[in-house]
């Protein structure tokens, strides 16, 4: 279920509305003519999506732009037969474009995002001195993320894929910048065998075997990485 302003927008301190205290374009510094001064004056609205839903088509209107708060985002591309490929995997703070056809997309759990049609975009764009560079920053951001799981599913060995794959989303789903060492706990197997275009049953068998040479730790909470140069390594 898509629910508008499902949750109350939350407020760093008594009696004030400056930004939520998780804004994904206050963290990276971009789009301050949107975000306005404040909740009262942000271009965006907000959305929540349940675990495991699909991102609908109304209102995320192709050409929208999405931030995510919390969770995280699966993004995917329909191949020739209309099979989702994931190609992205987008967490807290991160930023994805709407397009049209071709691209689908899911929330890993429950999942808080915001989104500003690209009508309004493009107007505060152009009114912002920074418009620009702010749209070269969210590009970039994207960009190296992308770029960095399309490594990993290229990769010699699935062993390889795995490793490289767990080290990505140990880098770029952190919701402070920095590289995490748990996992966000919603992340299956299969979610993880979709993004290195792997069996789901090959990523079973690789994390029992780096879980028992200590790498990873595999539980309830999910994947947690206990040692990170020896999975750079692999």
């Amino acid at each position: 279920m898509l629910s508008l302003n499902l949750e109350k927008q939350e407020e760093p301190c008594a009696g004030c509305r400056t930004h939520c205290i998780d804004c994904a374009a206050v963290r990276g510094g971009v789009l301050a003519r949107l975000i306005g001064d404040g909740v009262d004056d942000c271009q965006f609205a907000t959305y929540t999506i349940d675990a495991r839903k699909a991102l609908p088509d109304e209102p995320l209107a192709p050409g929208s732009l999405v931030l995510v708060r919390r969770g995280v985002i699966i993004r995917q591309r329909l191949d020739p037969g209309r099979r989702p490929v994931a190609v992205d995997a987008i967490g807290p703070g991160g930023a994805f474009f709407v397009t049209a056809g071709s691209q689908a997309a899911y929330a890993v759990d429950r999942t808080l995002i915001c989104s500003c049609d690209e009508g309004v975009l493009l107007r505060g764009l152009k009114a912002s001195n920074h418009g620009l560079s702010d749209l070269h920053a969210l590009h970039a951001q994207s960009s190296y993320r992308m770029e960095r799981l399309a490594e990993a599913r290229g990769r010699q060995s699935v062993r390889a894929r795995v490793a490289a794959l767990l080290s990505v989303l140990a880098d770029t789903l952190s919701p402070h910048g920095g590289p995490r060492a748990q996992l966000p706990s919603g992340l299956l197997q299969r979610d993880l065998a979709s993004l290195v275009s792997t069996r789901h049953e090959s990523v079973c068998r690789i994390l029992r075997d780096l879980s028992q040479e200590g790498i990873v730790e595999h539980g309830p909470d999910g994947i947690r990485i206990l040692d990170r140069s020896r999975l750079a390594q692999i």
